[in-house]
């Protein structure tokens, strides 16, 4: 989607009553059209937003888009489809799960003494990497929800902490009672 293309979408809910047409002059200049003013800047900041960027690297960075799923990757009718069918069956349409399970199979493939070797301790250790780094992401990327369950663990164990001390104090209490004096 190009820019002017963006700038029509969004002056198309700023204004009712249709499309508004934008003429520009280069870059910064002046809009000439049916209307401008305050819509102009929200569509030009709107088209200007660029996408938020990560703080730390993902392990599935290395994969390239343009690699195909783990499923269709060995098939040899894929170098006779058109680019459209390789696009839909390629990483860039694939599923966080897809990209995961992908990566996964590369790292076994690098330590396996063999093609059928997928119980080995090598192997075990490569998929629980992948596992790892993959829970290791996705906390970093929803901090709130992990520091959230830390305060409800710790709620639980505070709660379990009371009623154990509660049962060793009605304990004390019975034994305590049925002792003789």
């Amino acid at each position: 989607m190009t820019v002017t293309m963006l700038r029509r979408a969004v002056s198309r809910f700023l204004r009712p009553g249709g499309w508004a047409l934008f003429t520009w002059e280069g870059p910064g200049a002046v809009v000439s059209g049916q209307w401008g003013g305050a819509s102009l800047v929200v569509a030009n900041n709107y088209a200007s937003v660029s996408k938020k960027t990560r703080e730390f690297p993902s392990q599935l960075d290395d994969l390239s888009p343009t690699m195909l799923k783990k499923d269709y990757k060995d098939l040899e009718i894929m170098n006779m489809t058109n680019d459209v069918v390789r696009k839909l069956l390629s990483l860039e349409m694939a599923t966080h799960k897809e990209k995961l399970k992908l990566k996964t199979s590369q790292l076994v493939e690098k330590v396996q003494r063999s093609p059928s070797d997928v119980g080995s301790t090598e192997v075990q250790i490569a998929i629980l990497t992948a596992k790892i780094r993959n829970y290791q992401e996705h906390l970093q990327v929803h901090r709130k929800v992990f520091q959230e369950l830390q305060k409800l663990r710790a709620a639980k164990q505070l709660k379990q902490k009371a009623a154990i001390a509660e049962k060793a104090q009605s304990v004390n209490k019975e034994v305590n009672e049925g002792a003789p004096v």
